[in-house]
């Protein structure tokens, strides 16, 4: 059985705190963005050995300390801890937490200072190259209490590109926006941090891994689905942003800029559900070429012309189920059910979760 142990961690030092033992909640994390509703309900009255009324203060202390979830000492899980709620009735603190993300939406390119310096400009740079880069400067590159316990690599924060950002510092941006402005682009990266213990030092750090555009990391594939069954099968069909037909704008459009057109009778764009006509404009990057324009619609209108299906299941087996991380691909056959035809589910982890007591991840899979 896979030894689940949980901790508060210090945010600077990436130190074990305190050990901690929940009763009930859970934690979630995604690709792409910030799970910032999760709770754990910590045992405090019951505990074999007692903690002081100080050390309990340091270990809960809201952005000095995360909370960390380990697996077989692997961690799964390092969530900001955000505040508490003490319940002297049921000698129970509940724990508000949020996944690592949470602190790039408080934080810009720099800190508070002098705001008549030159404006902050990245020349050329991949779209992967401004997502590092803007990750770099606004965790990493700074004094203590500024820079934290943050792995980047450089191929991937200086990968070279035709892009040139200027920032003005003004606007203050912050980090999270800047990333999400990059995402919501043609062939925008994903990205994700992933915890683990540091192999230099055994303390906290977290690993910033970008996509291509797409983020993947390991594969589970199961053959024999009757020896490993799925358990909390469901999905969810989402057609809000279905389309039959997309105009391609370009960004900063000049007069010679062309305007991109894709629609169902393309032979490209493939089959779809028979639906009335939803046609919207996206951005693409700017080009002269009409034809140039009108492939760079045709693959927005792919990826946009059926609705987005997205699985969410256990797998009932702990060394594969602790396997499965963000990115990870799943291959499963699966069957006997009342809503889904049988056959492959083949997909990506794009989130995953674990409750207290439950032995597997919960994985959503697109």
């Amino acid at each position: 059985m896979v030894e689940k142990t949980y901790w508060a961690v210090n945010s600077l030092t990436g130190r074990r705190e305190l050990q901690l033992f929940p009763a009930v909640g859970g934690w979630r994390s995604k690709i792409n963005g910030v799970d910032n509703g999760s709770t754990y309900d910590i045992l405090v009255r019951d505990r074999v050995t007692p903690v002081t009324t100080a050390a309990w203060a340091t270990a809960l202390e809201p952005w000095a300390m995360r909370l960390v979830a380990e697996w077989d000492g692997r961690v799964k899980y390092a969530g900001w801890i955000l505040g508490h709620d003490w319940d002297s009735r049921t000698g129970r603190v509940r724990i508000k937490h949020a996944d690592f993300r949470a602190i790039a939406a408080r934080r810009a390119l720099f800190g508070v200072g002098p705001m008549d310096l030159p404006d902050i400009v990245i020349e050329n740079r991949s779209l992967r190259g401004l997502m590092g880069e803007y990750a770099w400067k606004a965790l990493v590159d700074g004094a203590y209490r500024w820079a934290l316990r943050v792995t980047i690599d450089p191929a991937d924060r200086l990968e070279p590109g035709p892009y040139t950002e200027r920032i003005p510092r003004y606007r203050v941006d912050s980090a999270e926006n800047l990333w999400r402005d990059i995402q919501d682009r043609e062939n925008g990266p994903e990205m994700h941090f992933y915890p683990r213990w540091s192999p230099t030092d055994g303390a906290l750090e977290d690993v910033l891994r970008i996509g291509t555009p797409t983020l993947t990391t390991n594969s589970i594939d199961l053959i024999d689905a009757p020896k490993t069954p799925l358990i909390g099968f469901g999905y969810t069909l989402d057609g809000e942003k279905q389309r039959t037909g997309v105009f391609g704008m370009a960004q900063g459009r000049g007069d010679d800029g062309k305007i991109g057109v894709a629609g169902i009778f393309d032979p490209d764009v493939g089959d779809g559900p028979l639906i009335p006509f939803l046609d919207a404009k996206h951005d693409i990057s700017d080009t002269t070429d009409q034809d140039v324009a009108n492939s760079k619609a045709r693959e927005i209108l792919k990826s946009l012309r059926k609705p987005i299906k997205q699985y969410r299941f256990q797998i009932a087996d702990e060394a594969l189920s602790a396997q499965a991380e963000n990115g990870t691909r799943v291959n499963v056959y699966y069957q006997g059910d009342e809503m889904q035809p049988p056959g492959w589910i083949n997909g990506r982890v794009i989130a995953s979760s674990h409750k207290v007591g439950d032995r597997f991840l919960g994985l959503e899979i697109q």
